[in-house]
């Protein structure tokens, strides 16, 4: 599939300086594009930059802007979609790649979440590094196949218009379709609707009424989901919160996630 030319708006957003900087904090060099150089950027990012919902909570309910994304993701503070994923595609841009930003449904809602579209010669792959899940392996539309990580089984149904991400999770026999992508490349601007409701309409996506905090290395996840935290692929233990600032502290080594854990605790508790 050729990628279509269509601009994200994101082609200048990243200094070459910003990238490099940004590669070096996840633990890469700056290397030429490549599927293998793709992977890499996605493994070290899942790694490395937390996906959570603390700073949506304690800040004011507006979507980030691009200065505010810029710091969150060179700071390794992290986010939602609507911080790591742009920025992503920022960095491809100015690494070398050619990539676009990709319109997603989710539970039968559409336009509820962005995924990163690279083409790289003939080819053009899927990633997301913002939907809370161990994507790290960028999925060739074309060609998807079927790979496993901390017990979470995936693959890629692809139809003419759409790739449906379809996974069985920590060994269960059912499968779902965590998000159908679109494959018409799309405008960051066309995100601002979707955007200003994830951080206004308590009822648009869960990110409002819960918390969420993860992160995957080394063939574990480290995941929380309100008062459950689990090691993946072990299971999700039920804690009170001194026991979730201890887990917090032990498997996160940026204190201001304990930090902002406490103040997203304090924003739901008064709700």
């Amino acid at each position: 599939m050729q990628i279509v030319q269509v601009e994200s708006g994101l082609e200048e957003r990243l200094s070459l300086h910003q990238a490099r900087h940004y590669v070096a904090s996840i633990g890469l060099r700056v290397e030429p594009p490549s599927v293998e150089y793709l992977a890499k950027i996605c493994q070290h990012t899942l790694a490395h930059i937390p996906f959570q919902n603390f700073t949506m909570l304690v800040r004011p309910r507006a979507s980030p802007t691009w200065e505010q994304i810029i710091e969150d993701m060179l700071s390794g503070l992290g986010g939602l979609c609507t911080t790591l994923n742009p920025f992503l595609c920022a960095l491809l841009h100015r690494l070398g790649f050619k990539s676009v930003l990709l319109p997603c449904e989710m539970q039968g809602v559409a336009d509820m979440h962005m995924a990163v579209g690279v083409s790289i010669s003939s080819s053009f792959y899927w990633l997301d590094c913002g939907n809370g899940f161990p994507y790290f392996q960028p999925i060739d539309v074309n060609a998807p196949v079927a790979w496993c990580f901390a017990g979470f089984h995936y693959t890629g149904r692809r139809s003419e218009k759409y790739l449906d991400i379809v996974q069985s999770v920590l060994g269960s026999a059912n499968q779902i379709c965590n998000q159908r992508v679109s494959l018409t490349p799309v405008h960051y601007s066309y995100f601002d609707d979707m955007r200003r409701k994830h951080y206004l309409d308590v009822n648009f996506g869960p990110f409002l009424r819960g918390l969420r905090l993860n992160r995957w290395v080394s063939n574990v996840g480290y995941v929380m989901r309100d008062n459950l935290v689990a090691d993946l692929p072990g299971r999700f233990l039920r804690v009170q919160q001194p026991q979730t600032e201890k887990w917090i502290s032990a498997r996160f080594s940026d204190q201001r996630i304990l930090h902002l854990y406490r103040d997203a605790e304090k924003v739901l508790s008064t709700k």
